[in-house]
């Protein structure tokens, strides 16, 4: 495609269930940012970081809902090589 139209990043607190744990500074268990990712490009950083706190467990979603018309539009393939 040439554009991704309708990018977005969601990460899912896994200790939902857990009174005590606070997630960086009261936010949600849940952290969405929506984003284009222009065809000429091949990564792109969030445009404020995610808070993810030590020894907890996430779930990172990446859902590309909607994209420009390309010649070969074809499937997504993800590669996420670093979190830190």
């Amino acid at each position: 495609p040439k554009t991704w139209e309708d990018a977005r990043i969601v990460v899912i607190s896994q200790n939902r269930t857990q009174s005590n744990i606070t997630l960086c500074n009261d936010q949600t268990y849940e952290q969405e940012q929506s984003f284009k990712l222009p065809a000429n490009k091949t990564f792109d950083e969030l445009a404020k970081p995610l808070c993810l706190n030590e020894n907890e467990h996430y779930k990172l979603q990446l859902q590309l809902k909607k994209y420009g018309h390309g010649d070969n539009p074809r499937d997504p393939v993800i590669s996420i090589d670093s979190v830190y």
